[in-house]
Order: C-alpha cells, then structure tokens, then sequence
C-alpha cells in the first residue's frame, strides 16, 4: 500500500464556472484547477486501485482526504486497509451543516 493525498487541497466549495476560469487557494497562492486533480488521477492513469479515505478535519471543519493505492488487480488491498485504519482512527463524519 501507498498512502498518499488525495487532492492538493481539502474539500472546497463548488465552482461551477468553465474549468479554465476556476482556481484553487493552495498554501495562500492560486493555482489552476486542473493542478489539483494530479493526485487523484496519478494511480488511475497507471490503472492501479485506488480507494480514498478520510483522515480527519480542517480547523473550520471540512474533511481531508487521502487514498491508499496498490498494484493491479489488488483492490481487496486498499478497500480492506481503508476499512482496517476508519476502525482506527474513525470513519466518515458529514461536515457540521450538512
């Protein structure tokens, strides 16, 4: 298994304006949107599982994410280690609101 983030940033409000006007704040710069969606595409461009899973909360409550990848055909892997780490540390929450 590899543990890695998710996206670039924790959830964020919907922008429902054409991708290329849409930006994203990371570590207090903007960015062009379609930066953040490298790590969730970086295993399924290789066609490896991936399953995301949450980790916990930002200061002003929403989740942060991150995935857990494995080789081909491996799935079971990253669903049951997913699965394994929410008895752990917790699964899901809905946000506070929603």
């Amino acid at each position: 298994i590899v543990v890695c983030p998710q996206a670039a940033v924790v959830a964020f409000p919907h922008d429902q304006r054409p991708y290329g006007e849409r930006s994203l704040r990371v570590n207090g710069a903007e960015r062009p949107y379609f930066e953040h969606i490298f790590w969730a595409g970086i295993g399924n461009v290789a066609c490896l599982p991936c399953t995301a899973f949450p980790v916990g909360r930002t200061q002003d409550g929403l989740p942060i994410g991150l995935q857990a990848m494995s080789m081909s055909y491996r799935d079971h892997r990253t669903i049951e280690f997913a699965r394994l780490l929410a008895r752990e540390i917790g699964g899901f929450e809905r946000p506070p609101g929603f």
